[in-house]
């Protein structure tokens, strides 16, 4: 693998000037056709201290490690060759053509899949499998990702794992019994029918060409039998999304990142009975597929600050805007949120504030906290820069105030909402499923925040809503004038 990648350390020079006072990558570490990884920077504490001198990604048992310190942190850059097999498959997932390890494709060939229970099928195409590569060949499909460098490494497994073979039968004869065989080889049979249970999880069912593997992919509940024999796989789409964190390490992932996935499936039984159905309906349908639904929402922020400039009509009658201040921001969801806050606050100089917080009305995702999406737009940078939601803020939502409270990165955040009643418009909304919902709205809220120990007040210009349903939901008020 060819990486033309570079490294350079900015800083000071003795002047006091901006200099570049290192260059180079360190540790790299590389397999042809494979992957490629360098340590950028490393350190061993939070936040970094700049003023440690040297260059300590080179340090040993710090830059060479695999992970960082308790208190630290390691940046690499990391490569991996897209015709890689493995990668393929973590890449490529259920792409037609691409990935070489659809298990059920659609439609499916329900026979093979029941033989195949007992080996029947996987069984003898592995040994002819072996018998192909300890004879020096490849498949045409195998040749596509398997790397020139690495091919031998094929050829002398199959011959290993044949040896083995060999031997574990002569041993059986020899003996007159068939103990060996069921230590060796035997498993492959009579305990088939596990993996099968547990693979069949994976992906059956769902979408095929799609690039986002939390649509195609499933994270399921199980004991901690399961567990162990299944090495974890049961996380499958964390599995996929960082195939390169080791199995012992996925149930830690998976509580970093499950608030940004579909909702898990609770048990093995719980995942047959949306699979079954579907393979069974993929029969006579080869469009369907199982569509999953991920958690609310994304947040644009087009234009935080702008003027206006056109007509408004409400009835017969049309009046002019002329240099009305406002924004335009669109969200994105799937489904209907239960409840909701957006605020926009323009903090002046160019500064803004765009926090949309909301609980899904999906049945299961329901019960959930709200989830905040919270950006700053402060000296012309926005922060934070990344579009997850902020799972450490917490929402109290209330119709005249409320706010969100908690950490973004190492910032404590603050932000809270006043909206007296006489500046609020209730609105009833009716959805396209016919649900019913009351938004309270006001472009002249009172909005206090803090970040750390910086504090803004945007006093009767701030714009502030909050979305609520049922009992919680108070009396429509439209405000119109008689």
């Amino acid at each position: 693998m060819t990486t033309t990648a570079n490294r350079f350390v900015v800083g000071p020079d003795p002047q006091g000037r901006s200099a570049v006072l290192q260059r180079g990558l360190t540790n790299v570490k590389s397999r042809e056709r494979l992957y490629w990884s360098a340590t950028l920077w490393a350190t061993e504490e939070t936040p970094v201290d700049n003023t440690i001198a040297g260059d300590r990604s080179q340090t040993t048992d710090l830059g060479e490690s695999l992970q960082p310190s308790p208190n630290g942190l390691i940046c690499r850059a990391l490569e991996i060759e897209p015709g890689a097999g493995f990668p393929r498959h973590h890449t490529d997932t259920l792409v037609v053509g691409r990935d070489p390890e659809i298990a059920v494709m659609r439609p499916a060939r329900l026979a093979k899949l029941l033989v195949n229970y007992f080996g029947l099928v996987d069984v003898p195409t592995a040994f002819w499998l072996m018998f192909r590569h300890a004879s020096g060949r490849l498949t045409a499909d195998e040749a596509d990702y398997v790397p020139e460098s690495e091919r031998h490494r094929v050829y002398r497994t199959a011959r290993v794992h044949l040896s083995i073979y060999a031997v574990t039968i002569a041993l059986a004869i020899g003996f007159g019994t068939w103990l060996p065989l069921v230590l060796i080889g035997g498993p492959s049979i009579y305990g088939r029918y596990m993996l099968q249970v547990y693979g069949f999880t994976q992906h059956a069912g769902m979408g095929e060409n799609v690039l986002d593997h939390r649509l195609n992919t499933r994270t399921v509940k199980m004991c901690a039998v399961n567990r162990f024999l299944y090495w974890n796989m049961n996380y499958h789409v964390e599995h996929h999304m960082f195939p390169m964190v080791p199995y012992y390490r996925l149930p830690e992932l998976h509580e970093e990142i499950k608030h940004d996935c579909a909702p898990v499936y609770p048990s093995l039984w719980a995942a047959y009975k949306e699979i079954i159905p579907a393979v069974l309906r993929q029969l006579r349908d080869q469009e369907y597929y199982v569509r999953r639904e991920l958690l609310p929402g994304a947040q644009v922020v087009l234009a935080p600050t702008a003027d206006f400039t056109g007509s408004l009509t409400i009835g017969d009658t049309a009046h002019r805007v002329d240099g009305w201040r406002g924004g335009v921001a669109h969200i994105y969801g799937h489904g209907n949120a239960k409840r909701w806050g957006w605020i926009h606050a323009d903090l002046g100089d160019g500064d803004v504030l765009e926090a949309v917080t909301a609980v899904s009305h999906t049945p299961g995702l329901r019960r959930l906290a709200p989830m905040a999406f919270v950006r700053f737009r402060i000296g012309g940078r926005d922060w934070p820069a990344s579009l997850l939601p902020s799972l450490r803020m917490r929402t109290t939502l209330g119709v005249q105030h409320w706010q969100l409270e908690g950490r973004i990165g190492a910032r404590e955040v603050l932000i809270r909402v006043d909206q007296p009643t006489d500046r609020c418009v209730s609105l009833g909304y009716t959805d396209p499923d016919g649900g019913r919902a009351v938004c309270t709205n006001t472009e002249q809220a009172d909005i206090h925040i803090d970040v750390d120990d910086r504090h803004w007040s945007v006093l009767g210009t701030g714009h502030a809503e909050v979305g609520l349903r049922g009992a919680e939901a108070p009396d429509i008020n439209e405000r119109i004038q008689t």
